[in-house]
């Protein structure tokens, strides 16, 4: 016969969806995939992991998906988000102190994706925010706000799915994009970009479909990419 409305759901998956043989339903919520940030302690002197990986704590009834140290090392900065679905819900960006354990948190738009990197002075932290759901026209708008004021500002609209990674550039006056489109794997499309901080110039490093993903060193003189 003809299907019947049961119960309706914003984000249920069927396909992880179980019905139990006296007629409840499991199912998950969710339309994108779930990032959790941990911390995990190294050996300074021989570089291996110390103990077990720990959830990283976020504000009351958020996720902690991604962050990002300061380049003194002596803050964090983490995005979480809360009844997240295809770009909605609640997301804050925290900017924690680690000797004090004082959280700095800020309201951030629901379109943010991650926490990206901060700046080279450590006065701001660079992060991604989705633009636009038609995959063929992928935008990605790159934001920097301030680790004091809180104070975000939009800096460039990058043609792509994502965002994965940014330095400052040798000489101080761009920065090196790490860019693509496709999934989070090794067979996604990358390319690297050049972002010229004084008039929003962008400068194509490699170009698209060359690599897969490429991450820059500190310092900006080098680069490594997946094939």
């Amino acid at each position: 016969g003809e299907p019947i409305m049961v119960k309706q759901e914003p984000a249920v998956s069927p396909s992880a969806g179980l019905l139990s043989r006296e007629g409840s339903f499991f199912y998950t919520v969710g339309g994108r995939d779930v990032h959790t940030a941990f911390t995990l302690d190294v050996d300074p002197a021989t570089g291996k992991t110390m103990g077990s990986p720990r959830i990283l704590a976020g504000p009351t009834g958020f996720t902690p998906e991604s962050a990002a140290w300061s380049p003194d090392g002596t803050k964090i900065a983490f995005v979480s988000g809360r009844n997240r679905f295809r770009g909605g819900g609640d997301v804050v960006l925290t900017v924690r102190t680690l000797a004090s354990g004082q959280d700095m948190e800020w309201k951030v738009p629901s379109e943010t994706a991650a926490v990206l990197s901060w700046s080279a002075d450590g006065s701001g932290i660079y992060t991604s925010v989705s633009a636009g759901t038609n995959p063929s026209e992928a935008k990605t708008e790159l934001h920097f706000t301030s680790a004091t004021s809180g104070e975000s500002k939009a800096l460039a609209t990058i043609s792509s799915t994502g965002i994965y990674a940014v330095r400052p550039a040798p000489d101080g006056n761009a920065l090196l994009i790490s860019c693509g489109r496709g999934p989070n794997n090794p067979a996604r499309v990358g390319k690297a970009i050049r972002l010229d901080l004084a008039n929003g110039q962008q400068a194509e490093i490699i170009a698209e479909g060359a690599v897969s993903e490429i991450a820059f060193s500190p310092d900006g003189r080098q680069l490594a990419a997946i094939d």
